[in-house]
């Protein structure tokens, strides 16, 4: 069986909502506070969400309101893994380079298109991580 959802802001003040509905950004946003982040799955989601509350203030008559912290799921990630003070984050580009090397580097593979296999092992290795079996 699958359960209600309840949004909770940084307050202490939830909504329930039924499980797999659709939360509508005036509902979202009436809970939501300054200290509060959203994320979203991508960039074009989070420009959208901002577009949403503009128009809910808007509507509401508010002339000004505090912009609210939307971020995608990789800017939330990379800004936790900064702060924590894990090492170095990799942009896509460099990781693909540093795959690339560790190809180049091991005698016993013997390709022709590192470039191409390196993509390859940069892609399983994300798998693996977001299935936890890395």
């Amino acid at each position: 069986m699958i359960e209600d959802q309840t949004v909770t802001n940084s307050k202490g003040d939830s909504v329930i909502y039924p499980s797999f509905s659709h939360i509508g950004a005036s509902e979202l946003f009436r809970v939501y506070t300054e200290q509060d982040v959203i994320i979203t799955p991508n960039q074009r989601l989070a420009r959208f969400d901002l577009h949403n509350l503009e128009h809910v203030q808007r509507k509401a008559g508010k002339r000004a309101c505090p912009t609210p912290r939307i971020l995608p799921w990789h800017a939330w990630l990379r800004q936790q893994w900064l702060h924590a003070g894990m090492g170095v984050w990799l942009d896509s580009r460099q990781e693909a380079l540093l795959w690339q090397q560790c190809i180049e580097e091991d005698e016993q593979v013997l390709v022709l298109h590192t470039k191409a296999l390196s993509k390859q092992a940069m892609e399983a290795w994300q798998i693996m991580a977001d299935f936890d079996i890395a």
